[in-house]
């Protein structure tokens, strides 16, 4: 009886690293996501019916993969984007452009019509280059705080029919 009690021991010490490590695993990935409306955009609030869901994972490897959809916009989509920094209150400048994403970026996906989704995978290692002023540690930061919105723009709503902020899950 001796025997076999280090031997158990020993197996419940590997159950419990490999749970351990699942979950650690699980916790790696960031996930953040937004509901896009008329009502979210800024400076002045759009009165467009459309909506949207975006939704943004960052894994533990560097990839940020995104998925934004939409539906019932006034029109064909002449630029879809996360913008940043800014809050809820304010706007910002492009850091991510979903018909022009970064050269180290893979699978993007985008349709135009009125309804619609873009879908991508971007490489936010932190020496990545996103932008001339953003790497991809910054646009991660951004993130976290709560300073990275999706827009989606319209002939009709040039400056941008739909906005969600990201929020972390």
């Amino acid at each position: 009886m001796s025997t076999r009690f280090p031997q158990c021991l020993a197996l419940a010490a590997v159950a419990a690293t490999v749970a351990c490590e699942s979950s650690t695993e699980i916790e790696s990935k960031l996930r953040f996501s937004g509901v896009l409306s008329g009502a979210k955009e800024k400076p002045t609030a759009s009165t467009s019916t459309a909506t949207g869901q975006a939704s943004v994972e960052i894994s533990s490897n560097g990839t940020l993969t995104y998925s934004v959809a939409w539906s019932g916009l006034t029109g064909s989509v002449t630029g879809a984007h996360i913008h940043g920094p800014a809050d809820t209150s304010n706007t910002a400048g492009v850091l991510l452009d979903f018909s022009a994403l970064p050269l180290t970026s893979t699978g993007q996906v985008m349709t135009t019509a009125a309804t619609g989704a873009a879908s991508g995978i971007v490489n936010v290692k932190p020496t990545a280059v996103i932008t001339f002023t953003v790497s991809g540690d910054s646009l991660v930061k951004l993130l976290n705080a709560g300073l990275l919105y999706v827009n989606i723009h319209t002939a009709a709503n040039a400056v941008g029919e739909i906005r969600g902020q990201f929020r972390k899950q």
